[in-house]
């Protein structure tokens, strides 16, 4: 994107169509990668399927609007939680209705969505925008994980369309770099290197100029 004042205009009213397609793209990113959100990074594949289990059931209560669901959702909980897994278990819906029972779910939550849509497809949207976008992802993000984002992007960059996309390798969702600690969790510990240059460069020029720390950049730009 270029910000300069003769082409900020359109580029505002470009910019409002990639924000509203990139939710939904990160959205799409959680549900089709199939991965849980917050689950110790020692947890075995059973677990993960397990705690899978919970947040599938999770999602199609709130994909309902509340209306049902729920027995599938209390046995799953009343199944597994004494696992030692079970107290991680986070999700982008999942943590905000696992303490409740189904009334009070629904009391609380049940106008928390207005309008999702949980089965839309952002790429009609994103082939459609003209303006240069610069997409920036942390290659280990749990909240917003990338793989699925980083292969519809790819997939725009192969058929020709204006798009920048940088895979920061071993950084999670706010662009950190982190250690794991003794019991599993995630300690970020600086702003991935390049990150901000990236940034500043691309909103300046329009394009990258160099290498940005460890970066992996596919682009159609020159």
């Amino acid at each position: 994107m270029k910000w300069r004042h003769m082409e900020f205009r359109p580029l505002r009213r470009a910019v409002r169509e990639v924000f509203a397609a990139k939710r939904m793209m990160q959205f799409a990113a959680n549900h089709l990668s199939k991965r849980p959100a917050k689950i110790c990074s020692r947890s075995s594949q059973e677990e993960i399927s397990k705690a899978l289990e919970v947040a599938s059931a999770a999602e199609a209560v709130f994909e309902s609007g509340f209306t049902k669901g729920f027995e599938r959702f209390d046995a799953l909980r009343a199944k597994y939680r004494n696992e030692p897994w079970y107290k991680d278990l986070h999700g982008n819906y999942t943590h905000f209705i696992l303490p409740y029972t189904a009334a009070e779910a629904r009391q609380k939550f049940k106008d928390s969505l207005p309008g999702t849509p949980f089965r839309y497809d952002p790429m009609p949207t994103l082939r459609a925008v003209k303006t240069p976008q610069l997409w920036i992802l942390g290659e280990d993000d749990l909240e917003a994980p990338s793989a699925e984002t980083s292969r519809r992007i790819k997939t725009l960059i192969a058929e020709g369309k204006p798009i920048t996309l940088a895979l920061f390798p071993h950084v999670e969702h706010g662009m950190t770099e982190y250690e794991v600690a003794s019991n599993g969790e995630r300690v970020s510990t600086r702003f991935a290197p390049g990150y901000f240059a990236m940034m500043r460069d691309y909103a300046r020029d329009g394009r990258l100029s160099t290498s940005y720390g460890s970066s992996v950049v596919a682009s159609t730009l020159p």
